[in-house]
């Protein structure tokens, strides 16, 4: 997806009966939108109910979002998910207060951590584009390759590797190489469509 598609996309999510629209949007950023959450130390419910929020407000609010060329489109997404996130617990800890909740309760959300808006945001869209990019190159490689490329990242050694799919440390190295400058590549180009 280019920046002219993801401009076109925007346009196309003011109509919000688009479903291919709105496919796609989910397609793209409902994994980001999901890990911030949960990045913000929310427990599995509430990660879901948030999640469901997030996408209902962007429903509510793409159709007359304005597009700023100057900012980036997901900064905003992670502002409007950490808005909801403070709303939520101010939410929940009112309420919990006015039901008399025991202690464990009102500890819970007053332990979920808002971190600054950019830091989470440029941490889990780093590890978002990098996973989307390897998903996005799997296909290119027949054999073990991207496999081989992971179990190298999660710091096994070559020999190992190579005994575990029984093939020469050099063939494992060179295997290695070939996904990390395609996976280099495809990173690149999702954070110039994307970012």
């Amino acid at each position: 997806m280019d920046n002219k598609t993801r401009l076109t996309l925007i346009e196309r999510l003011r109509d919000q009966n688009d479903d291919a629209a709105w496919e796609e949007f989910s397609d793209t950023y409902k994994d980001y939108i999901y890990v911030v959450i949960v990045r913000m130390g929310f427990n599995a419910q509430d990660s879901e109910d948030l999640h469901q929020q997030v996408i209902l407000k962007l429903w509510n609010t793409l159709p007359d979002f304005s597009y700023n060329k100057d900012k980036r489109f997901r900064s905003w997404i992670a502002r409007l998910t950490v808005n909801l996130c403070k709303d939520f617990i101010r939410s929940r800890s009112a309420k919990k207060n006015t039901l008399g909740e025991d202690q464990d309760i009102r500890d819970y959300y007053a332990s979920v951590r808002l971190p600054e808006v950019e830091e989470i945001s440029q941490k889990e869209w780093e590890l978002f584009i990098t996973n989307k990019a390897l998903a996005n190159i799997r296909s290119s490689f027949t054999g073990p390759s991207v496999d081989v490329f992971c179990e190298f990242m999660d710091g096994k050694s070559a020999a190992d590797i190579a005994a575990r799919y029984q093939i020469g440390t050099n063939s494992a190295h060179q295997m290695k190489a070939r996904v990390r400058e395609k996976l280099i590549a495809e990173i690149s180009r999702l954070k110039a469509d994307l970012d």
